[in-house]
């Protein structure tokens, strides 16, 4: 699974590498064959990184003579005069959520040292309220916006329903980034966890504890949860795990939050399978509730379930869950903070991609 996003990975390097000029005076890229060998990867890979740049208007491949970088088509130089010293945040749950306190505050420390303040929308996992704040935010004259994708049941209507949310900004004129999720049709600014690589490290810790039907309960599409899905998966295909996309539990929900029938399709899945014995939780909120539920019924905590997450507030106690994949949640806010005011104060365009690393901590 890996494969599908290194080329997208590779893509954003040679990006940040045309903007760094790091490329001779020419503006003539390296052979796909060299490219290969510099970034450690097959040629088909470096072909279908350079098919993004081409699309984007980053670079143009004339036949006979090679690829060469198009800054005059890339290039695009907009206006980093300060404007009101505001930066918008759209995000969702801002109050019920451990992720947004934390992350909100970190974003606020980046923006203020360098005398920006923080306007914040909660949108509610609505797209419309999302729209309406878009709208509302330029009648503001913010400098810039934060932008967190909203999730969606189908992973084509979470792409199309976004994108259009990022058209608007774009055709509204405000610079902006992706946070903590990301669009995978569309190259942005992104600054997230590298949640694939993350949940792969917590598994592979989590599967030596001898657990024999681990499931993962998951939810709503987002590439947050597609991609904790798809480690998830790739650790038990390592470990030969037979029919491993079985073992994937997608509850019910309504939307990005949390209700009564979400504890419902849980309780009918636990239920419904004696022999589960590990659960990963992609969210937190799924962790809490499950476990409230183990906790109020006596046949199943006598099953002694063991657990593992990501905990974005570094409260969860080990005696609670054997696997914890600890958040820099300040440091991601902090960092999306500082892309957007790079985004800003830059006289080019640029895209990049941020990805943080968490910390395991196990019992």
């Amino acid at each position: 699974m890996k494969k599908d996003f290194l080329y997208r990975t590779i893509a954003n390097q040679i990006r940040n590498a045309i903007q760094k000029d790091e490329f001779n005076a020419t503006n003539q890229l390296p052979t796909t064959v060299e490219l290969a060998e510099a970034y450690n990867t097959s040629p088909m890979t470096i072909h279908k990184a350079l098919n993004i740049l081409v699309e984007d208007g980053f670079i143009k491949r004339i036949p006979g003579k090679g690829t060469f970088i198009d800054k005059q088509r890339h290039i695009e130089n907009y206006s980093n005069e300060k404007r009101s010293g505001i930066i918008g945040a759209i995000v969702y749950d801002a109050s019920e959520h451990f992720l947004w306190s934390i992350a909100l505050k970190g974003m606020m420390d980046a923006l203020q040292e360098n005398n920006y303040n923080l306007l914040i929308g909660n949108n509610d996992g609505d797209f419309e309220k999302a729209e309406k704040y878009i709208y509302d935010f330029s009648q503001r004259n913010i400098d810039g916006l934060i932008l967190v994708p909203i999730g969606h049941p189908s992973e084509a209507d979470y792409e199309t329903k976004n994108i259009k949310l990022v058209k608007l900004v774009e055709s509204i004129g405000i610079p902006y980034i992706l946070f903590h999720r990301y669009l995978t049709t569309k190259e942005t600014n992104v600054v997230a966890l590298d949640d694939y690589r993350n949940t792969l490290t917590l598994m592979n810790y989590f599967l030596k504890r001898k657990i024999k039907h681990p499931i993962c309960l998951s939810h709503y599409y987002t590439t947050c949860t597609d991609l904790r899905e798809k480690a998830f998966i790739q650790a038990l295909v390592d470990l030969n795990f037979p029919n491993p996309v079985n073992h994937i539990k997608r509850i019910y929900s309504s939307g990005q939050k949390t209700d009564a029938r979400v504890a419902d399709s849980i309780i009918k899945i636990l239920k419904a399978d004696d022999a589960i014995d590990g659960i990963f939780a992609v969210e937190n909120d799924i962790l809490s509730v499950t476990m409230n539920i183990i906790e109020a019924d006596e046949k199943l905590r006598s099953r002694h379930i063991c657990f593992s997450c990501f905990d974005y507030s570094n409260t969860i106690n080990l005696n609670d869950v054997t696997d914890i994949m600890d958040v820099p949640t300040y440091d991601l806010g902090f960092c999306a903070g500082e892309t957007i005011l790079k985004n800003i104060q830059s006289t080019n365009k640029f895209t990049s991609k941020t990805l943080l690393s968490s910390s395991l901590r196990k019992r």
